[in-house]
Parts: C-alpha cells; sequence; structure tokens
C-alpha cells in the first residue's frame, strides 16, 4: 500500500465518520423536540463550550498531566463521578416536585411476612 492510497483511505473513513451524527447530534435534536428552539441553542452552546475548554487545556497539557499522573486521572474522574451523582439526584428531586409527589412524612411499614416484597 502506497501513502496515496493509505490517505486516500483515512480521508474516506474520515469524511464518512464525520457526516455521521453523533452523541451531540442526537441530544440536540431531542432538546429541539422536547423543549423548543431555545434549549435546542443552549444545549449546542454548552456542546461547544464544553469542546473549547477540552481543547484548550489539552493545549496547555492537562491531557499529558491526566496522561502521566495516575492520582490525578482518579481525582478528575472522582470529581466528574461526584458530579454526575448530584445531577441524578437533582433530577429524581426536581421530578417529584414538577409532578406533585411530593413524599414529606410518608412512613413506610415493614412486612409482616419478613419478605422482600
Amino acid at each position: 500500500m502506497t501513502f496515496a492510497q493509505a490517505l486516500l483511505g483515512f480521508a474516506a473513513v474520515a469524511a464518512v465518520l464525520t457526516v455521521i451524527p453523533g452523541l451531540d447530534t442526537t441530544l440536540v435534536l431531542r432538546s429541539a423536540l422536547v423543549r423548543g428552539n431555545g434549549y435546542a441553542v443552549a444545549t449546542a452552546l454548552g456542546i461547544g463550550t464544553g469542546a473549547l475548554i477540552w481543547g484548550a487545556a489539552a493545549a496547555v497539557g492537562a491531557a499529558a498531566l491526566l496522561a502521566a499522573s495516575e492520582v490525578a486521572y482518579r481525582v478528575v474522574t472522582l470529581g466528574g463521578a461526584v458530579y454526575l451523582v448530584y445531577l441524578g439526584v437533582m433530577l429524581i428531586v426536581k421530578s417529584f416536585r414538577t409532578h406533585g409527589l411530593e413524599v414529606e412524612g410518608t412512613a413506610v411499614r415493614p412486612s409482616r411476612s419478613g419478605g422482600a416484597f
């Protein structure tokens, strides 16, 4: 295989992968369909901002630091996990408030049969 053939093959695969919509496109489309154009624009701006921040961090060497230091990588991944758990809890709390299913003072009676259900 010559260099020109390899370059042409790479360009063809890169072109196909560029045209195929990814998760970002799916998220923007979902936001547009469910919430409207304003949310879709905000979602697209958030995705773009995140990509710019990651690009800037990579440019200053944060990616190399995370690749070289296991401790730094672990701190970033655990911080991200904690943030995702926080977002999940907030979504659950908000869903109860939105649908009027506020759970206040509800006591759960233990089962007399001793079973799980």
